[in-house]
């Protein structure tokens, strides 16, 4: 093998280059991490659009209706998830802005468990609270007072989540 030829000082630890030249390889790797962030964004953004287009395009052939899931409403849906996946992506991945999606970080750790207490509890928790919060019902309204119904059993059911998640269950 060769020698190792000693690192003198003023210079870059592992190239045996001036710091120079390692400052711009520190550039060069920021340059290509940004230039990787855009092209999946654009790849995000091209697929979301795509796939609104295209829902809304096959709309007289095939209706969008939820309730059947029919292809159309899949493939708009589709378009509008990717969109907003680009968006939490740009948010969070590229931005660095993470701090808030920590409730969302509780929810998706347990996402199966989230799923079952909304179906297995939320009639059961309407009914219970609507007890408790009974004097609310006028001055809200019949618009509003299931609107606070909902809140509060999302409250309820992220506490559960949170409990699970410190736990790590």
């Amino acid at each position: 093998g060769r020698d190792a030829v000693p690192l003198l000082p003023g210079r870059d630890q592992d190239l045996g280059l001036p710091r120079r030249h390692a400052r711009d390889e520190a550039r060069c790797r920021l340059l290509a991490e940004i230039d990787a962030h855009l092209g999946l964004a654009l790849l995000l953004l091209a697929a979301g659009v795509a796939g609104v287009g295209l829902g809304l395009a096959l709309n007289p052939w095939f209706p969008i209706i939820k309730r059947i899931w029919t292809p159309s409403f899949a493939i708009y849906a589709g378009g509008w998830t990717t969109l907003m996946l680009l968006a939490f992506y740009w948010i969070i991945e590229v931005k660095g802005w993470k701090k808030w999606s920590f409730p969302l970080v509780v929810v998706g750790m347990n996402s199966i468990a989230a799923y079952v207490l909304g179906n297995a509890f939320s009639g059961w928790f309407r009914s219970f609270s609507g007890v408790w919060i009974a004097g609310l019902k006028e001055p809200l309204g019949p618009a509003w007072f299931p609107v606070l119904q909902h809140a509060l059993f999302a409250t309820a059911a992220w506490v559960v989540l949170y409990w699970l998640y410190r736990r790590k269950i």
